[in-house]
């Protein structure tokens, strides 16, 4: 089980990826947990749901065939291909043009949208409902979350998928999603993890509730904590 959400804005493009790994719908520990963004030769990060053993077995096999990178359609040709013999789904992204192309079930996905996603259909539709609630959400309880973005490319949708993926990984409503969030955003070279701070803080004693700011900077990636 699995959510990988990624999104094009002005040029800049990131993805964000839960890293629970499940055997039969049964969630595994956490020393099971894995990655399911790859950066690949060619400045290019593919993203996967489905199995991690035959997903990491085509990302090898794709170093072995194309060590210096290939052509958009090679890419799209060979990860179409595994897609359609590992019934893994994939989304590759192209760090130069900017570029989301996503795979499913051995056929590339068509649509004109800025936003695309893999795994689990009832965590994107949290997913969006959590972004469509953002901004109008006030924090409460005791504690609050900030996470602070270092160096990300100015436009880059990082810190707002960020944002939103940790809701739903700490959503205890969905299942299928959990571990940690990892992040990537292009370069001009290609794709780096994001480096970012996730911080526990309380919230200061003088502040009463009617205070108590608005969730709607995208720097200020806020998720209360009541326990």
């Amino acid at each position: 089980m699995t959510l990988v959400v990624a999104r094009t804005t002005n040029g800049r493009l990131a993805i964000a990826a839960d890293t629970l790994v499940s055997e039969h719908d049964v969630p595994l520990s956490a020393r099971n947990w894995v990655l399911k963004s790859i950066c690949l030769p060619g400045g290019i990060c593919v993203s996967f749901s489905g199995s991690p053993e035959l997903a990491w077995k085509s990302f090898r096999h794709y170093r072995e065939c194309y060590p210096h990178g290939t052509s958009c359609a090679a890419v799209l040709e060979f990860f179409e291909k595994s897609s359609a013999e590992t019934n893994n789904d994939y989304i590759i992204a192209f760090a130069a043009t900017a570029k989301l192309v996503t795979i499913r079930g051995g056929r590339r996905a068509t649509g004109i949208s800025q936003t695309h996603w893999i795994g689990d259909k009832e965590a994107f539709e949290r997913f969006r409902e959590y972004e469509h609630d953002r901004g109008r959400q006030y924090e409460c309880g005791r504690a609050v979350n900030a996470a602070w973005f270092a160096d990300e490319m100015a436009g880059s949708p990082a810190s707002d998928l960020y944002s939103i993926m940790r809701s739903i990984v700490v959503d205890r409503n969905v299942k299928s999603v959990g571990g940690f969030v990892s992040v990537l955003s292009n370069r001009d070279i290609g794709f780096r993890f994001a480096v970012y701070s996730d911080a526990l803080f309380d919230w200061p004693l003088e502040l009463s509730e009617n205070q108590i700011p608005k969730a709607t900077d995208k720097h200020d990636l806020l998720a209360s904590g009541e326990n």
